[in-house]
């Protein structure tokens, strides 16, 4: 297309354009041209149309509560580790967005399933990079499978002060600021994100249907079998928990790594999203821990499960 065809197109695709028309739609529709193009067209071509398509939203918005108006940087790291595969301890740390509910989802199903995250992040010719959610055709409704709704995003991600201002890239890794970044995409902005439950993290990642109970309807031994059956579990903490354990934050969500049935008590071993992150908070908390089932029964409010597949 020439500069004023390209002109043209983003007068058209403009606020208030007789031809898109008005309404929330309006925004529904952008974020597909960008999606398609952003997926489809050539470095050189998509830095062209970025700086003439200017009513597109080529980038989210990605102000939070505590942290306004971020810039975007490139991060040219690799997606995965020197491994390639994904290492969940060792690559993800939650940053200055309260989506920990996100991030242990995410968690949950690659410590069940290893090959997920890889099966639903694909990498353009572009270098841009493709993201799968599932979203429910009827919200709220028990036993619905997500469809499918594919998510392209870039490498640019938000900074403060030069440094990541949500998912931080670990030793040089991508996969977990990229899927953070694109579900800020998905849900309308990092602001979106802020705050939530497993339950629902869990569902829009993989698309199968599943269930929040509380631990009081959830043993140790129960939440084994869940294990055992492949399936992803995350935990939601009590308010004020830090108070009464040190190792735990409170209004928190924890994915399980393992639970020990055999032992007397029986323990649950969680993972923190925070990741390495946790080291720097005052004071510091593990990473990981390990709770009986009183604590867990006493400092836990909701569990969430689901089948990684369908």
């Amino acid at each position: 297309m020439s500069v004023e065809q390209l002109k043209k197109l983003n007068s058209q695709v403009g606020e208030g354009s007789t031809f898109w028309g008005a309404g929330s739609s309006d925004g529904a529709v952008k974020t597909q041209w960008v999606n398609m193009l952003m997926s489809e067209l050539g470095p050189d071509t998509l830095a062209r149309m970025e700086t003439t398509l200017t009513h597109l939203p080529w980038q989210l918005d990605a102000s939070a509560e505590n942290l306004k108006d971020p810039q975007f940087k490139e991060f040219d790291g690799s997606l995965y580790g020197p491994s390639g595969n994904v290492d969940v301890p060792r690559d993800m740390s939650q940053g200055g967005d309260g989506d920990c509910w996100f991030l242990a989802s995410l968690a949950a199903i690659s410590a069940r399933d290893p090959d997920f995250v890889r099966d639903h992040i694909k990498v353009n010719p572009n270098g841009t990079y493709t993201v799968t959610f599932y979203r429910a055709p009827l919200p709220d409704v028990d036993g619905v499978p997500g469809q499918p709704v594919e998510v392209t995003v870039d490498n640019k991600l938000p900074v403060i002060s030069g440094k990541a201002a949500y998912a931080p890239v670990m030793d040089n890794v991508m996969w977990v600021a990229i899927y953070e970044k694109a579900y800020a995409q998905y849900s309308g902005g990092y602001s979106k994100i802020d705050g939530g439950l497993g339950d629902r993290g869990m569902h829009e990642i993989t698309g199968v249907p599943t269930t929040r109970t509380t631990p009081g309807s959830m043993s140790l031994a129960d939440m084994d079998q869940k294990i055992k059956e492949g399936q992803a579990v995350t935990v939601g903490s009590v308010p004020h928990l830090n108070a009464v354990d040190r190792r735990l934050v409170g209004t928190h969500e924890y994915s399980v790594q393992s639970v020990d049935a055999k032992t007397h008590p029986p323990t649950v071993t969680l993972f923190n999203p925070w990741g390495r992150n946790s080291e720097k908070v005052d004071p510091p908390v593990p990473a990981t821990v390990t709770v009986t089932e009183s604590q867990y029964q006493q400092y836990f409010r909701s569990a969430s499960y689901t089948q990684t597949r369908p």
